[in-house]
């Protein structure tokens, strides 16, 4: 009788390739894209505090603005259109 021994001979691992990193990195997008919907889903939305204007800060009548520091060409293309677009007519 004859003795058949296979022997296997392994590579010596660097420890780190190519395939790792992309199963690392598709690992923490997973876990990061679960964090992000686990988060609005489940935390509420926080809003920014309204800022309030002081009376002092906002002029009262319109024709009051301090004009002086827009350049004139901005307010020569200002006046020229200074009607708000009409609202278009549904078809139905």
């Amino acid at each position: 009788m004859s003795s058949n021994k296979a022997t296997f001979i392994e590579e010596e691992d660097e420890g780190f390739d190519l395939q790792l990193l992309s199963i690392y990195l598709m690992g923490i997008a997973a876990v990061i894209g679960l964090l992000y919907w686990a988060k609005n889903k489940y935390l509420p939305a926080v809003k920014p505090a309204p800022v309030k204007v002081s009376a002092s800060a906002a002029p009262k009548d319109p024709k009051e603005l301090d004009l002086d520091w827009i350049p004139p060409h901005h307010l020569q293309n200002q006046r020229g259109s200074s009607r708000s677009p009409k609202p278009r007519k549904r078809k139905n």
